[in-house]
């Protein structure tokens, strides 16, 4: 009869707790921040967390999966990005070809005295006009002026730039072969330097307009679509390009060369080439050398491993993510109307598979076909400023690539130089991408083998089709197997395992509590038999209490597994099954729907195990507030 008692008052508390807690949900919608639109607002943000890309898709009026969003997001993020690159070292070339002279004797090879006075009057006014164009570039960077002021004047600044330059390099020409000065001289290191400054300078108005035409066609705001490292990465390089600017003024003194001479010491000191050709001989030039290019090496550093990041990982993300709404979109005209939740998750699943390699194929081709256009047409270059074979061009260029820099050959006509100081500049961190991208592509091709084979073998041992890491992440679940894993064998961890299970069971009645001799093994202390149990032994039944706090221990279980799946292993991905068990504890949609919808896990770029996490922490705040609700209204 007490049995049945306690019954029936666990029934009526159990009745009575659910119809405070609808009155309670009655209340809450009634009031200005409503649980659900808070629980909605916080799912969102979430979303957007875990989305990597989102930082710059959020203000392009196109979405990731339309046909022009490829476009106007290299219009609106790379363009922006490339002109903060390049604007520095075009700056750093146009004040090289003031300060060096353009005619050299072709018999001493020494500069040929003063250029001409209205060649070196417009020459400067041409550097003006892009150093101005390049300042309000970076204060529009920095959003100390406004978009529309800062790209009128950058974009004027660089056309007016490089016209003025284009026309005097035109004139110059004319005049020298007018004038019959071949005879006796030839072109040097102010000509040169010129020539390619022209080209940096068009090459940024040109970026700049395309640019301004996206926010003219309104389809980004008036603002660069660029984030923090973005931001970091032109500092590091107008920095970077200052200090060889410092340099090659330094080592003109120091190694009594001209300074188009000393600014490609610098360059080939720098980048660790190291051709040889000009050496410090004295301890004082030695020892500043060694200081100055200590600091270089740091600074290129940083800018190669800015790159990386941007380029393998921002926006590697975002390519991703437009190529995943396409398969999405693919899978959705494709899919017949009945599918069921697991065969709508394999759907997504699919694309998300097929969308990652398309990524993977396309960043290596594209990486690769940048490296080899620098490779070709640089070599191509080289031999006709230095009147090399082809061949030999080509070995110059690969040293360099892969900073051997033997040097046999090296460039010794100002032409050579000139060139040499704009292309080893841009092609060495074309080459380190390179590598690393193909590095990670053929880690990435390995990974997915190995995982093939043990899911091969698994399921040539096994009926269930269980990933195969599902065992490890049973240790987590199961205290009789934690003592093999050296992260929880800790006392602690395996009483509060033990604890856990128990609880995250409560309402599970085919669960078996472990007895003395396991929990025994599993403290890993002899006589322990006659020890205290280390679980809990819960006498209530059917408690709505209890019940509660059986659901959030399993969240906090799963939790404890995403977490540690956060840092040993990001990329996991989860099996059906799972991703249900996660869907019912956070009380997210379990619908087919789901899963192929705009709202899908699978539809954007993330790591599970992450998403796992942030998903339950707000399930465990959530379930936490409702419950002290609760409890506060049964008192």
């Amino acid at each position: 009869m007490s049995g049945d008692q306690s019954t029936r008052e666990s029934l009526q508390e159990d009745e009575f707790v659910d119809s405070v807690f609808r009155s309670l949900t009655e209340r809450t919608m009634e009031e200005p921040a409503p649980l659900e639109r808070m629980t909605s607002q916080i799912q969102q943000y979430y979303d957007s967390l875990l989305n990597n890309a989102d930082w710059n898709v959020a203000n392009l009026q196109v979405r990731p999966g339309q046909p022009t969003f490829l476009i106007w997001f290299v219009f609106s993020s790379y363009f922006p990005l490339i002109c903060g690159c390049i604007g520095p070292l075009s700056n750093l070339l146009s004040v090289a070809s003031v300060i060096c002279k353009w005619k050299q004797d072709k018999v001493t090879g020494k500069p040929a005295g003063a250029d001409e006075s209205w060649c070196y009057t417009v020459n400067s006014i041409s550097m003006v006009c892009g150093v101005v164009a390049n300042i309000c570039l970076l204060l529009n960077y920095r959003r100390k002026m406004s978009y529309r002021y800062a790209q009128i004047v950058s974009v004027t600044g660089w056309f007016v730039a490089s016209m003025m330059l284009m026309l005097l390099v035109a004139i110059y020409h004319v005049e020298f072969l007018r004038h019959e000065h071949y005879i006796r001289y030839s072109y040097s290191y102010g000509f040169w330097f010129a020539v390619f400054t022209v080209v940096l300078h068009f090459a940024n108005f040109l970026l700049l307009s395309l640019n301004t035409l996206g926010v003219l066609l309104k389809k980004y705001p008036p603002d660069f679509n660029i984030d923090g490292v973005q931001n970091t990465l032109i500092l590091q390089s107008m920095f970077f390009v200052s200090w060889i600017m410092w340099g090659a003024g330094m080592f003109t003194a120091l190694l009594h060369v001209s300074y188009g001479e000393a600014l490609y010491f610098s360059i080939t000191t720098i980048l660790t080439i190291g051709l040889g050709d000009f050496v410090p001989q004295y301890s004082g030039a030695q020892t500043l050398t060694l200081l100055w290019c200590i600091v270089g090496l740091v600074v290129f550093g940083l800018i190669i491993s800015t790159i990386r990041e941007l380029v393998m990982f921002s926006s590697a993300s975002t390519f991703y993510w437009h190529r995943l709404q396409r398969f999405r979109g693919d899978e959705l005209k494709n899919a017949p109307s009945n599918l069921s939740n697991q065969e709508s998750f394999n759907r997504m699943k699919k694309a998300s598979r097929k969308a990652m390699w398309h990524e993977h194929i396309f960043s290596a081709l594209t990486i690769l076909s940048a490296w080899l256009l620098f490779w070709l047409l640089g070599a191509l270059l080289f031999s006709v400023y230095e009147g090399w074979t082809y061949h030999l061009s080509c070995y110059f260029a690969f040293l360099c690539f892969v900073t051997i820099g033997y040097g046999v050959p090296a460039p010794t006509t100002s032409g050579g130089r000139s060139f040499f100081c704009v292309w080893a500049i841009l092609a060495i961190p074309v080459m380190t991408i390179l590598v690393m991208n193909m590095s990670d592509f053929i880690f990435s091709s390995l990974e997915t083998i190995q995982n093939l084979n043990i899911l091969r073998k698994r399921s040539s041992s096994h009926s269930d089709d269980s990933d195969s890491e599902e065992v490890i992440l049973h240790h987590l679940l199961d205290p009789k197997k934690a003592s093999n894993l050296d992260i929880v064998t800790t006392k602690e961890y395996l009483s509060a395992s033990s604890i856990a299970t128990e609880l995250a069971n409560y309402n599970n009645p085919s669960y078996q509590q472990p007895d003395h001799c396991h929990l025994a093994a599993l403290r890993k202390e002899p006589n322990t038999g006659s020890q205290e149990s280390l679980k809990p032994r819960l006498l209530k039944q059917n408690d709505p209490l209890l019940s509660k706090m059986s659901q959030l221990q399993q969240i906090i279980i799963e939790l404890r597994k995403s977490t540690l799946l956060t840092n040993i292993k990001p990329g996991f991905k989860y099996s059906f099954q799972e991703w249900n068990k996660f869907l019912s504890l956070t009380d997210l949609d379990t619908s087919s729907e789901f899963w192929l919808g705009e709202k899908s896990p699978f539809g954007f770029p993330n790591d599970e195990p992450l998403y796992f996490t942030y998903h339950f922490l707000h399930a465990l705040d959530r379930k936490l507030h409702e419950l002290a609700l609760q409890y506060d209204q049964m008192n």
